[in-house]
């Protein structure tokens, strides 16, 4: 079934990057897994993964009035063939960072998709810089269990003002009967260590699911539920870290079949 998502509200009470850069509050309940986030920016994370529609986002922290971040995402699938098309921005006191993404994929086999970004990224700090680089990623279905990894910025072009690392994830998920699903996945960056991520959703009935995440490494902690009545649906998140505030994402989409 094709639908298209409108993301009209989306916001934070505090500010970690690597938070404010999954701008979904589906995605950050998940323990930041995309295997099992099912919404149309899923493609920015991983190229293999394709969910039709439209997304708007927007993230203010209150607590820091500096900072904004928003991104655009829309995706649209035709026979065997993906594409998607996105905008991320974030812009802070100290500089400004905008990645625009094409992305391609297809379909190889029923239980086969590969797809590979292609992102222009353009940093303001003093000066302007910008750079190119590429994600590929891999998908294989079966049944109920999904395996997919994907390579961020393979072909990235270094520059002195901001480096784009290497960073490798691999996230495995199985549906537990029809209510619900569990994942887990790995993060491996690039002279950083590696993370394990775990998720779960779980179906209260057809209107609600909950979900719950961590994530080892980073020791986040984090948890939400969808809420789904006719066209519309109404994500919450929040991310708990020892050393952090609690980082609240509500998001609030209306569906157009």
């Amino acid at each position: 079934m094709y639908g298209w998502f409108i993301v009209f509200l989306l916001f934070t009470t505090s500010l970690f990057p690597n938070i404010l850069e999954n701008s979904s509050a589906e995605r950050a309940s998940l323990g930041y897994l995309d295997i099992i986030s099912n919404t149309p920016e899923s493609f920015y994370y991983n190229p293999a993964k394709y969910t039709n529609g439209i997304a708007l986002g927007y993230t203010k922290p209150f607590s820091i009035n500096t900072v904004s971040l928003g991104n655009v995402s829309i995706c649209n699938s035709y026979k065997y063939l993906h594409l998607g098309v996105s905008e991320n921005y974030l812009e802070s006191e100290y500089y400004s960072r905008y990645i625009s993404t094409i992305s391609i994929g297809c379909s190889v086999t029923e239980y086969l998709c590969v797809g590979s970004n292609i992102k222009y990224v353009d940093v303001i700090e003093n000066l302007r810089s910008n750079s190119l680089s590429s994600d590929i990623g891999v998908m294989v279905k079966h049944n109920s269990t999904r395996l997919s990894v994907v390579i961020n910025n393979v072909l990235a072009k270094k520059r002195k003002e901001f480096d784009l690392t290497k960073n490798l994830v691999a996230e495995l998920s199985i549906n537990v009967g029809k209510i619900s699903s569990v994942a887990v996945g790995i993060e491996k960056e690039e002279d950083q260590d590696m993370m394990v991520k775990c998720g779960t959703l779980f179906k209260i009935y057809r209107s609600l699911s909950l979900k719950l995440g961590y994530t080892v490494k980073a020791d986040f902690v984090s948890a939400g539920f969808t809420y789904n009545l006719r066209n519309f649906s109404l994500d919450y998140g929040v991310s708990v870290h020892d050393e952090l505030e609690a980082t609240h994402y509500i998001s609030i989409k209306y569906a157009i079949d």
